[in-house]
């Protein structure tokens, strides 16, 4: 059928009068018009530009030896055939001399043919680049291991790809036409795909959301991402969706919940402070028994939440320490003091300091003086402590609980 863009005359004579050559000169499409020795007789304006030919170089002359490169095309072939058989012809064909797609309509008489036709390079270029998608689409589509499928405004399928079969025991085929409902699959399921399709049509957003099914070998969950699909009025006219099974993500989380359980359930029961901190530093989490020693809220954290109990002298230093650590990924020991601002006393919680507290700490309380922290035996003293507080009181740490 002729392109409606296009005005196609029924077939001339081949010796056209003037009337009928103003009506050729208006139409849209290129046309000549050859006599039975294939010499034209008349060619439109609209030849001369596609053809790249002046008309009074070619009138009177032979199509073949002007054209010499269409004898082995269609144009040759489906001329003569048109010729001889007194029938009509459309077809496409490619012209190389002059990088073109032409869409041909040929139209036979006793005494010759009447040749319209027009550049058909653009539209063969855009539906080459469509064919193209449509062909990686559907490459990736069918061996996708995500459910990927496009629904219409009904909700019915209308485009599946295997992975689905696999998923549901349904041949994909099957779902082709049909909504979740005609497919006989649970009510919950149907539902929810149905108010997520609702709402990709009537916003144009996409939508995420997850879902369940039983599947053959037991229960499966899934994450699904819809698209809209609009057409050139920007009008939703179908939705997409990518669909991911997220069942071993999920059996991981919860892995990782009872692990956590567990940790929390272990530290909770420990009499020392445990406490662990994100990446940037920031301190996510205290046991139980910071929070009776501190009389914090439980849930209070962050990096300053150390700071009201400690020592005003070892803050700077603390806080140094910890962010240059965590800057360079690198263990490290710290000794520090905390405060109990209640009781207006020092509370240390290294080994190391105690002797050394023990010292000087209390000497404004009494006259007495007993040097615990002598300096001709502050070498041992400071190597047994080493013992000490490497194999006793890091033992926490070792063991992995604290932060």
């Amino acid at each position: 059928m002729p392109d409606p863009v296009h005005a196609v005359v029924p077939p001339l004579p081949n010796t056209a009068p003037t009337d009928m050559a103003m009506v050729l000169e208006r139409i849209s499409d290129a046309f000549f018009a050859l006599d039975t020795e294939w010499h034209f007789t008349y060619l439109n304006s609209h030849s001369e530009v596609l053809l790249q030919r002046r008309r009074e170089e070619l009138l009177g002359k032979n199509v073949w030896d002007e054209f010499p490169e269409a004898v082995g095309l269609n144009f040759y072939t489906i001329y003569h055939h048109a010729m001889a058989t007194q029938q009509p012809a459309t077809f496409e064909e490619y012209y190389p001399p002059l990088d073109t797609w032409f869409e041909v309509h040929v139209y036979p008489a006793p005494d010759g043919l009447s040749v319209y036709y027009h550049d058909v390079s653009e539209q063969r270029r855009i539906a080459a680049i469509l064919e193209r998608e449509r062909v990686q689409f559907q490459t990736v589509a069918e061996n996708s291991p995500d459910i990927i499928t496009r629904f219409d405004r009904e909700h019915r399928h209308i485009y599946v790809n295997p992975a689905i079969g696999a998923a549901t025991g349904v041949p994909f085929r099957a779902f082709l036409g049909k909504t979740h409902r005609d497919l006989g699959l649970p009510d919950d399921l149907a539902m929810i795909w149905e108010e997520q399709t609702n709402v990709v049509f009537t916003t144009g957003h996409e939508v995420v959301f997850e879902c369940s099914f039983a599947a053959p070998d037991g229960m499966r969950f899934y994450q699904a991402r819809m698209v809209p699909e609009f057409d050139a009025n920007g009008t939703a006219i179908s939705a997409l969706a990518i669909t991911r099974d997220i069942t071993a993500l999920k059996h991981a989380e919860n892995a990782v919940r009872t692990q956590e359980t567990h940790f929390r359930a272990l530290a909770d029961a420990m009499p020392q402070i445990v406490w662990t901190a994100r990446p940037d530093g920031y301190i996510d989490y205290y046991n139980a028994r910071w929070y009776e020693f501190t009389g914090f809220l439980y849930g209070v954290g962050g990096d300053q939440s150390w700071e009201p109990i400690l020592h005003p002298d070892d803050v700077l230093h603390c806080y140094e320490t910890w962010y240059s650590a965590v800057r360079s990924g690198k263990p490290y020991q710290i000794e520090y003091r905390f405060y109990d601002r209640e009781t207006d006393r020092i509370v240390n919680n290294e080994s190391s300091e105690i002797i050394r507290m023990l010292d000087s700490e209390f000497d404004a309380f009494t006259d007495v003086r007993l040097d615990l922290y002598p300096d001709a035996l502050r070498d041992e003293i400071d190597e047994l402590e080493g013992e000490v507080y490497t194999n006793v009181n890091d033992g926490v740490y070792k063991c992995g609980f604290a932060g």
